[in-house]
């Protein structure tokens, strides 16, 4: 998707052979003239990101503790009581649009600027509740403060209008964005700020998706966003909240920590470097992420033993610790929002795989910036198991760097600088261990335009996905269209579900029966970019074979769908079968046009492709599509 942003911002993707996709936004430093060298000492050789002087901070204590004494416990409780009140709140349920109504309806009393965000998911029209208030001194820069407003019962079966509460999860999140909204309506804030309460983050993150999505397509000059879900629960009785960044939204923990100081509340910082990082990966920040935009989410520190329950009831909160985390929230919010300097002029992310040993490494740059060209020196290093450090381009302990043009107005477009064989960085990969690339960005006089960006990578490591499933690394496949996409590493069924050798593909599903079983195995239904990059293979095929057509390796231009097995000859290049032919097979495309793809038995020519996609017919979610069938991806 190609977008313009007014603030000037800079992204480094370094992609290859396999695993561990790992992101980091860098902050924003004042410019300051200096020498090169000097620039990188600090850019690069700094002390990780809590340890460097460029982190901003210009809100003071006076200011938050002012914020803090604006924030209502009874404004919030009144707002768990209103939703929770509501029949239920699951998103498929006409019941849900009362709750929907009821946001609206606050966020209007403040004086908020209120909308609907109405959006197809299958036969269902899908409401998030939008409030905006505009910036006065950057107002097309936007912050998001968003909660999921939907509810759900396991099993999904119960979900009629018999009591789902939702009261931790997650009437306790969308509370804290009302008083949010109030409080920043008292205080008219430089950036735009927008309130959300989202649809289908039970089932996927329906509503951010969207979200986030259309505003890219709009060309929204996101800052960040922050999602807020769960604060009302701690199984250790602890007052602790916790907040989970990626790479390239660590930037925001510094935020966390100042708002931590006026709360009674510790808080948990989980980045990509966590043992407990894969726990947050399904809410409503993580399609932020997916579209590199820095997320954060605060919320409890585990799974509530209520969640999903009847008993998810007020009474059950734990009420100290629901008003000081949405304290925590709103203060983490307000540091961000009025501070002058809260938004990077210039990003670095960078996203690294396992490599082996003749992998190349491409680097691809890509810039948003309203002026016109810019001319930078951009430093690349790798750094070894002992710390030791070789620069690019000659690989070799001299500080050195290249200079880079930037072009104007561009975001996502990448445009390749280097391509690199893995061979050639020797000296610096000397044998297999841990590595990592660091980059870093300063202007030509030398001052600092991105903080450190690094990537650990593993040379010659394996990867391993769960039994059945193939590992597809991050990278990228260029579409008939010409288009690019980027796909994040993930895992993929080797064959179609059962995913057993000997069994006949499960087959004529509609695609909420293909979404469920996937969701019921913890896994989730591939969407169509991740699809389709499994079947191009790294070397981006039209085929899974090939870029001709063949009659034979795959069950096409055939009489009947064929068992699953190991002799099949339909094989892409990641090592993945029957991606053409056979069954048609249901994904989560984009906006939620869930198509199906790579044909089925009767299937020739470009319809066996890996792009040959379908609307399904019956045109419904709950409709069987004859012969559609699917296989999982898990994260």
């Amino acid at each position: 998707m190609t977008l313009d942003r007014k603030y000037l911002c800079s992204s480094l993707l370094i992609c290859a052979g396999a695993c561990i996709a790992l992101i980091l936004f860098a902050a924003i430093a004042e410019a300051t003239s200096q020498e090169g060298h000097h620039a990188l000492d600090r850019c690069l050789l700094a002390d990780g990101f809590f340890g460097s002087d460029l982190i901003p901070n210009t809100v003071s204590e006076e200011f938050l503790r002012e914020i803090r004494a604006h924030i209502s416990q009874e404004n919030l409780i009144e707002h768990i009581e209103a939703l929770t009140s509501i029949e239920t709140r699951y998103t498929f349920r006409p019941e849900f649009l009362e709750s929907a109504s009821y946001v609206f309806d606050t966020l209007e009393t403040y004086g908020v600027e209120t909308r609907y965000d109405d959006h197809i998911f299958g036969v269902h029209t899908l409401r998030n509740v939008a409030g905006r208030i505009t910036g006065e001194v950057f107002p097309e820069r936007v912050i998001v403060i968003g909660a999921h407003l939907d509810n759900i019962l396991h099993p999904s079966e119960r979900n009629s209008a018999e009591g789902a509460f939702g009261a931790d999860d997650n009437a306790t999140g969308v509370a804290v964005v009302l008083e949010a909204a109030r409080i920043f309506s008292l205080y008219p804030p430089p950036v735009t700020i927008e309130f959300l309460a989202y649809s289908g983050e039970e089932q996927l993150m329906l509503g951010s998706e969207y979200y986030a999505g259309a505003g890219l397509g709009e060309r929204v000059q996101f800052v960040a966003a922050f999602g807020i879900d769960s604060l009302g629960w701690n199984p250790d009785g602890k007052m602790e909240q916790k907040a989970d960044a990626n790479r390239n939204s660590e930037w925001l923990l510094p935020y966390v920590k100042s708002a931590e100081t006026l709360t009674s509340v510790s808080t948990v910082l989980v980045t990509e470097d966590s043992q407990d990082y894969q726990l947050w990966r399904s809410q409503d920040h993580q399609p932020f992420w997916y579209h590199g935009i820095p997320a954060l989410a605060i919320g409890g520190t585990a799974y509530g033993t209520n969640w999903h329950t009847l008993n998810d009831t007020l009474e059950n909160l734990d009420i100290p610790l629901f008003v000081e985390g949405a304290k925590l929230s709103i203060l983490t919010i307000a540091g961000l929002v009025f501070d002058a300097n809260q938004q990077p002029q210039i990003s670095i992310y960078s996203t690294l795989e396992d490599y082996e040993l003749d992998s190349r490494v491409d680097i691809d740059l890509s810039c948003a910036n309203p002026s016109g060209e810019l001319d930078c020196i951009l430093y690349l290093a790798v750094v070894g198991p002992s710390g030791e450090m070789s620069f690019y381009p000659s690989w070799s302990s001299d500080v050195s760097g290249i200079q880079v043009n930037i072009p104007a107005n561009t975001y996502i477009e990448r445009t390749r600088i280097l391509e690199i064989d893995l061979p050639s960085l020797s000296p610096p990969i000397m044998s297999p261990g841990v590595y990592r690339f660091e980059t870093c960005l300063t202007s030509l006089d030398g001052a600092i335009l991105g903080e450190i960006a690094y990537a650990s990578f593993n040379a010659k490591a394996e990867s391993i996905c769960p039994d059945g499933m193939v590992r597809i690394p991050s990278g990228s496949f260029t579409d008939i269209l010409g288009n690019r996409h980027f796909v994040m590493e993930y895992c993929i069924d080797r064959y179609e579900y059962p995913n057993l050798i000997g069994a006949l593909p499960t087959h004529s599903l509609s695609w909420i029966e293909a979404w469920r079983h996937c969701t019921e195995m913890g896994k989730y239904l591939c969407s169509a970019d991740e699809w389709i990059r499994a079947c191009k293979g790294p070397d981006d095929f039209i085929y899974p074979y090939g870029n001709i057509y063949q009659v034979g390796p795959c069950n096409t231009e055939g009489t009947d769908v064929s068992v699953i097995g190991p002799s099949s000859q339909c094989i892409s290049g990641f090592g993945v079968y029957d991606m053409s032919g056979n069954v048609f097979e249901w994904t989560s495309g984009a906006q939620w046009r869930n198509l199906l793809f790579g044909g089925y038995f009767k299937s020739k020519d470009l319809g066996a492709s890996c792009e040959s996609g379908i609307y399904p017919y019956p045109s419904s979610v709950s409709g069987a599509m004859p012969y559609g069938g699917f296989r999982c991806c898990k994260h």
